[in-house]
């Protein structure tokens, strides 16, 4: 199974409300029985504290024009947030 890592930074978009910048990294498999994207986002405690309490959660990655819709799994102690791109 090989695996593509997209690191950046970009916006997190809560309901539809640009809640501040982020880094975050989404790991993409080429193969295999699960091509489930999933990454974590952090560097921004505000933002991230904004897409917990969110309907609608969506990133806009700096170098990129379309939005990445994410499901959200976690949090973790560090401020960081797990999640799955629908």
């Amino acid at each position: 199974m090989s695996v593509l890592f997209l690191n950046g930074s970009g916006s997190l978009i809560c309901d539809g409300v640009d809640a501040g910048q982020i880094e975050f990294s989404i790991a993409e498999p080429a193969d295999g029985p699960d091509t489930t994207r999933r990454g974590k986002l952090w560097g921004n405690r505000q933002a991230i504290t904004a897409a917990m309490d969110a309907q609608k959660v969506e990133l806009k990655p700096s170098d990129a024009h379309d939005l990445l819709s994410l499901d959200v799994e976690e949090t973790d102690r560090q401020g960081g947030m797990s999640f799955s791109v629908l």
